[in-house]
């Protein structure tokens, strides 16, 4: 074989693969490239986009659900403080109106047994004293006709205080110092009625010794008023003056009618306090689910 002169064929064989290296790859060559080392990392991590997906979808289930239980929980809310703002209004105005009734009440009671209570002293200032008594009419009117034995009856209106305590709607009223005034008072109201009892027990409570002492009270419950007051009038009242049943009685008496105005006046005065403070609120003229 015939051989150029000076020229090495291995070392021109290295020239040429020395320059084909050298040469920067084709796009085909780099596309071909890029897929193996994608098909690398699929290799690699196999199903790691399908998980993304799937933890992101779940998120926004997730986040749906919780908005939507929020938004019913908020619902709840809003609907169950709109009923209990209508209950509030509610318990106001029979309060308003239960309060009213009683003040109006309790001005009747107490105009009642002042009278009653003057007429007590009449009586007491006549055995008492020993002046030249009146005449025996004007005695006789004081037993019969000017509430010496009369007692005024106290039917307080309780319902709703009672509603409110016994339930525990209380709760329901915002303001707190009408909450504790509304306790305090309720409790005056039991109270008061147990010493109804007590100043009952005192006028009427021996009723053997208000016949003994004043015969004429006998026929007070057989409808005979017009015997009674022939008798009331032929009575001698003088003779009540050396009588220790009547003095005891007249002075437990006057104790009595004393202690229950005294009683009546304090009830007054903080009902007319819960009344002020329950028309300050302004029950009637405010609108509803205020």
């Amino acid at each position: 074989m015939s051989q150029t002169p000076g020229v090495d064929p291995t070392s021109s064989e290295v020239s040429s693969v020395a320059e084909r290296v050298s040469e920067p790859p084709s796009d085909s060559a780099r596309d071909l490239a890029g897929r193996e080392r994608n098909g690398r990392r699929r290799g690699r991590r196999p199903g790691a986009k399908g998980e993304s997906s799937s933890w992101r979808r779940l998120a926004r289930e997730f986040v749906v659900i919780a908005a939507g239980a929020l938004a019913a929980l908020a619902g709840q809310a809003w609907w169950q403080n709109r009923q209990d703002r209508e209950r509030e209004r509610d318990y106001l105005r029979h309060l308003l109106a239960d309060t009213r009734e009683n003040a109006q009440h309790i001005d009747r009671l107490i105009a009642d047994d002042s009278s009653s209570e003057l007429t007590v002293r009449r009586v007491a200032t006549f055995i008492y004293d020993s002046a030249p008594p009146p005449p025996r009419d004007t005695i006789a009117s004081w037993f019969l006709d000017g509430g010496f034995f009369s007692s005024s009856a106290f039917y307080p209106l309780t319902d709703t205080y009672t509603a409110l305590l016994a339930t525990g709607d209380l709760r329901l009223l915002r303001d707190e110092a009408l909450r504790r005034e509304l306790v305090a008072y309720a409790a005056r109201m039991d109270a008061e009625r147990e010493g109804m009892g007590r100043y009952m027990q005192q006028v009427v409570g021996d009723g053997s010794r208000i016949v003994r002492t004043f015969p004429f009270m006998r026929r007070l419950f057989s409808g005979d008023t017009a015997r009674m007051r022939a008798e009331a009038r032929a009575f001698p009242f003088e003779r009540l003056r050396h009588d220790p049943d009547a003095t005891l009685y007249v002075f437990a008496l006057e104790n009595a009618k004393f202690n229950r105005l005294h009683h009546l006046r304090t009830l007054r005065a903080e009902t007319s306090r819960l009344r002020e403070r329950l028309d300050a609120l302004n029950i009637e003229a405010s609108p509803p689910n205020k």
